[in-house]
């Protein structure tokens, strides 16, 4: 029986094709092609892949896909009610390619403190794998405080001495990511303390779905100019906080945003074994040291740089092999400069023993 799958990687160079100006509807439409094509090339090649897992493809697309729309290309968040539109369609569209696992990229979006008639009714089931729990309070501040005091015990407090400066003093000090300054883990708790302040709660997400469900949901943990340098009076950026990565029949993924792989963020957890570790982002350079994933498992990184888009294997003797530009396994490989989608055929790592049957209860982070 083949042991193969194959994994589809979406590059595309926002601020050169204008896609930050686009709708949401017209990107649902580039993602909608882009896994139409991948499924086509999943029949083409069926009898090379696996029927034993749930899942024949992965896709992943780069961070910030989904932005609010804006005439001047910038990347800004979009609002609850864009939101609240967009994540059954991407639900939708996972059920229709139901034998590919999608990462989307990530779905930066900013929600006011007060729960607003636009917001979600329901809450997030990790049963499910969809929204069917009664919805807490309509004032967010005491959860959204919780969230950032849970991300300082189980996150932050895993920083090392080998972790560059800005990061190791950001409970008390805010940095500059390139222009835009970022306010300190502090900071940002007064701010959300203060009755006074009734500041958007800032998010950059990257869902994983299979299926009509969401597995997990892993939110950005490290800031990079989230909030464009607003105050968090205003625009408090929350980083996230795991729990566990989420395992589909025998298969455990884990999920970086961005500056988190620059940071090291999974390979600090000693996740093990990890069978797939992916990256989105736009753009953090591909790091060998902070590379998770076990002997024989893959390293999958989309990105809106072309040239930091790759994908890599961990052989059983722990060297890393890039198979990007392999034709051994590279099976697809179109588009046009600053927008690509290449697809590879990659034996299937060995499974968790015994497998275990799809847990979407199994999370990255912390559901809403």
């Amino acid at each position: 029986m083949p042991q193969n799958i194959m994994v589809f990687l979406h590059s595309e160079d926002y601020r050169q094709h204008g896609t930050w100006a686009s709708s949401l509807a017209e990107r649902l439409a580039v993602l909608e092609r882009h896994l139409t094509r991948s499924q086509s090339l999943l029949r083409q090649m069926s009898g090379d892949l696996s029927t034993a897992v749930p899942f024949k493809g992965i896709y992943l697309a780069p961070e910030y896909y989904f932005t609010a729309e804006h005439d001047k290309n910038l990347r800004w968040p979009m609002e609850e009610d864009d939101r609240v539109q967009l994540e059954p369609q991407l639900l939708g569209l996972s059920a229709k390619f139901s034998d590919i696992l999608i990462v989307p990229g990530t779905m930066f979006y900013a929600k006011p403190l007060i729960r607003s008639q636009n917001s979600f009714q329901f809450g997030f089931d990790p049963a499910t794998g969809t929204r069917t729990l009664p919805k807490a309070a309509n004032d967010r501040r005491l959860k959204a405080r919780r969230k950032l005091r849970l991300h300082m015990k189980e996150v932050y407090s895993l920083r090392t001495a080998q972790d560059p400066a800005f990061y190791t003093s950001w409970e008390k000090k805010g940095y500059m990511a390139g222009k835009d300054a970022v306010p300190s883990l502090k900071a940002i708790d007064n701010s959300l303390k203060s009755n006074r302040n009734f500041p958007w709660i800032l998010r950059n997400a990257a869902y994983v779905l299979l299926g009509p469900r969401r597995l997990a949901k892993y939110d950005k943990q490290t800031d990079w100019g989230e909030a464009l340098g607003n105050s968090p009076d205003n625009l408090a950026f929350l980083p996230g906080v795991q729990k566990q990565c989420p395992e589909v029949g025998g298969f455990r993924f884990g999920v970086e945003v961005c500056a988190d792989h620059a940071n090291g963020m999974l390979v600090r957890r000693h996740v093990n074994p990890l069978h797939f570790h992916f990256v989105v982002s736009d753009y953090v350079g591909t790091n060998i040291g902070n590379m998770a994933m076990s002997a024989d498992g893959y390293f999958a990184h989309a990105s809106t740089n072309y040239q930091e888009t790759t994908l890599c294997l961990r052989a059983s003797n722990g060297t890393i092999v890039e198979i990007k530009k392999d034709d051994k396994y590279r099976k697809l490989s179109e588009g046009c400069p600053g927008k690509m989608l290449d697809g590879y055929i990659v034996p299937l790592p060995p499974p968790l023993v015994p497998a275990l049957p799809p847990n979407p209860g199994q999370l990255l982070h912390n559901h809403k």
